[in-house]
């Protein structure tokens, strides 16, 4: 907390200020654990199936085990913003850079690698063996391509539209009679 004193002739003007977060801060801190649920959700989605695919195909565990750890990065990512604070103003702003960049690392490559794996994996896969399999593995190709968009406007919300400094600071003045003596 800092405090400034003025002195005027009669009055003294005191600031301080607070440790309440500006409105604007909080509506951010919500919307940036917005993004990191639905990250969570759609790299929780994605493990699922990618689970469900190592085993039903066990002999393809290169293809899958990869998928497997691409989609735990969205799940890491999103975790970052559910543990952001309204109040520490360097732990909020450390914790919005690292939300960005791995949101930006997960959109440039992990999600075009798991679009890439079950993509080729997908193709690869001969008509009369594994014709159930397609169905999974387009649905996992599909939410990569989902998660990207999410990661990118999440990124972007991050560099663009929230606040970069100290908003949460407001000050209090009191003014009181100047006492001589």
């Amino acid at each position: 907390m800092q405090t400034t004193t003025n002195n005027t002739e009669k009055n003294a003007v005191i600031m301080q200020t607070t440790e309440n977060p500006a409105p604007q801060q909080i509506v951010h801190v919500k919307t940036f654990k917005i993004f990191g649920c639905i990250q969570i959700g759609f790299g929780a989605i994605l493990v699922i199936l990618s689970l469900v695919e190592l085993i039903g195909r066990a002999f393809d565990i290169v293809v899958t085990l990869p998928l497997i750890i691409c989609s735990g990065w969205f799940v890491m990512t999103g975790c970052l913003p559910l543990t952001m604070s309204k109040n520490i103003e360097s732990s909020f702003r450390c914790k919005k850079i690292g939300f960005m960049v791995c949101s930006i690392i997960g959109a440039a490559l992990f999600s075009p690698l798991i679009f890439s794996f079950t993509l080729t994996a997908g193709d690869a896969q001969t008509p009369h063996e594994y014709r159930t399999w397609h169905l999974l593995t387009y649905s996992i190709t599909f939410l990569s391509a989902c998660v990207a968009i999410v990661a990118v406007i999440s990124a972007s919300y991050c560099c663009c539209f929230s606040p970069w400094g100290s908003e949460s600071q407001q000050f209090v003045v009191v003014m009181s009679p100047l006492q001589l003596g």
